[in-house]
């Protein structure tokens, strides 16, 4: 399970690029959480889902993985005066408040990590308060998200686009874009 759920192309590029000196963050846990943590200094991650949450923290328990600092930040329901930002809609969710999932991220400094994966909920979002949060040189990282829902990113990164066959994924299923963004 020590697989994250990007184009097999991404992964080998990701393990190419990351170091035991880089510090990380990382919205949506799983299979990405446990390969970061042996390829990475330290890790920050977030998931909203409460099953998931303790399945994760079961194995990285398990592993003796210390280097993860892993958090569980659910969705409560959404008041009317919530920005829309930070509304969470569609088939299933009626309205659901995704600010202090997404606002994690805030209690540390500006340009802190030299990776920020978003791959959970409120990805336009996280990706806002991603930006001014990675060093120069870093990366942003965002999975499964087409560009024209994305916030615009400065003009002068550095673009990497993956559009492959990934782990776990059967038929005809379309191919989503994984996107790497370096900050020059």
């Amino acid at each position: 399970m020590a697989t994250p759920w990007i184009p097999f192309e991404a992964t080998d590029w990701l393990d190419k690029a990351l170091t035991k000196e880089m510090t990380m963050f990382e919205w949506g846990s799983g299979g990405s959480t446990l390969f970061f943590t042996k390829r990475v200094k330290k890790i920050i991650s977030i998931e909203h889902n409460p099953e998931w949450y303790h399945r994760i923290s079961e194995l990285l328990k398990n592993s003796n993985i210390l280097n993860c600092e892993y958090f569980l930040k659910e969705l409560g329901p959404a008041s009317p005066d919530i920005p829309e930002e930070y509304r969470l809609a569609g088939r299933k969710r009626l309205g659901l408040d995704t600010r202090e999932y997404v606002q994690v991220i805030d209690n540390t400094p500006d340009e802190y990590f030299d990776l920020v994966v978003v791959d959970g909920r409120q990805r336009t979002t996280c990706v806002k308060h991603a930006l001014p949060k990675i060093k120069q040189g870093g990366y942003l990282l965002v999975d499964d998200m087409s560009e024209t829902e994305l916030p615009e990113i400065p003009k002068n990164w550095v673009k990497k686009v993956f559009l492959g066959p990934k782990p776990y994924t059967e038929g005809d299923r379309p191919l989503s874009p994984t996107t790497i963004w370096q900050k020059i």
